[in-house]
């Protein structure tokens, strides 16, 4: 018998907004391992998502995300801004095989 895990897949829809370009739209698909911890299920899903909208929002780095409000901030001119805020949908929970370490 193959040991296996559990997989959770994600869309984060990012909304972009920028002063000076219209606001549009992103998304991205992420997928992180579902531990049976909720703390390290919660860390591993924030990391996905932190990954996911680091590659969305170049070259604005370094980002802060505000987990409360799904709202995402970035330092402009010696001034903190908001550039985008986000939403998450989990779609789909599936049994992968474990690979060993």
């Amino acid at each position: 018998m193959t040991a296996t895990v559990e997989m959770v897949h994600e869309r984060v829809g990012i909304v972009i907004t920028r002063e000076d370009k219209p606001r549009y739209l992103a998304a991205q698909e992420v997928q992180y391992r579902a531990y049976k911890d909720p703390k390290r299920r919660t860390e591993a899903r924030r990391q996905a998502v932190d990954y996911a909208l680091t590659r969305a929002l170049e070259p604005r780095s370094p980002i802060t995300i505000d987990w409360a409000t799904n709202e995402v901030f970035a330092s402009e001119g010696g001034w903190t801004r908001q550039i985008a805020t986000f939403t998450t949908e989990q779609y789909q929970i599936e049994q992968v095989p474990a690979v060993a370490a």
